[in-house]
């Protein structure tokens, strides 16, 4: 009599609706993870689920939203240049990264003096995380349909933000 109780009971827990249900909370749990700020413990995690947004198909490297640009949003480019050789073809560079592309829309949307200050945050990490020469210098551009100027097939950066020298005065 105990062993068909314990059927039971196994039973009642195993069904199909508990297992949708179980399914459903773990994978809302991923997606709600996945939109976290990136902190030290997202960063630890990341291993964990990244493998099922891969394999479902819902993680996107680059979001294809900033290939075109539109009204709605900006396509950003990073221009890595050498002061040396100016007549050199420039270098530019896609943002893959979604937070790292969140973070750059928040440049440009920001007020004037935290925009500066967020760029230059931002370029001085971008020089540093492509490991650049001495002689290189990295750039970011922003292009919008809101002003369509056209240069030969290329649309002309409605802003740039560069990453200025800071000159010390050597009277303080």
């Amino acid at each position: 009599m105990v062993k068909e109780g314990s059927k039971a009971w196994l039973r009642l827990i195993f069904t199909r609706r508990n297992g949708l249900s179980l399914l459903l909370v773990l994978h809302f749990t991923v997606l709600l993870i996945n939109n976290l700020p990136h902190t030290a413990f997202t960063y630890k995690v990341d291993g964990l689920y990244l493998w099922y947004l891969n394999l479902t198909g819902q993680y996107q490297k680059g979001w294809g939203m900033y290939n075109n640009p539109t009204r709605a949003n900006d396509h950003f480019l990073v221009k890595v240049f050498d002061l040396r050789n100016q007549d050199k073809e420039y270098k530019y560079l896609q943002i893959d990264n979604p937070r790292e592309l969140y973070f750059v829309e928040s440049i440009a949307y920001s007020s004037n003096p935290l925009q500066s200050h967020l760029a230059r945050a931002y370029l001085m990490f971008k020089e540093k995380d492509l490991e650049l020469s001495q002689y290189q210098r990295v750039e970011l551009y922003r292009y919008s349909t809101t002003i369509n100027l056209q240069s030969g097939n290329r649309p002309q950066p409605t802003q740039v933000w560069q990453l200025e020298e800071v000159k010390e005065d050597a009277d303080e």
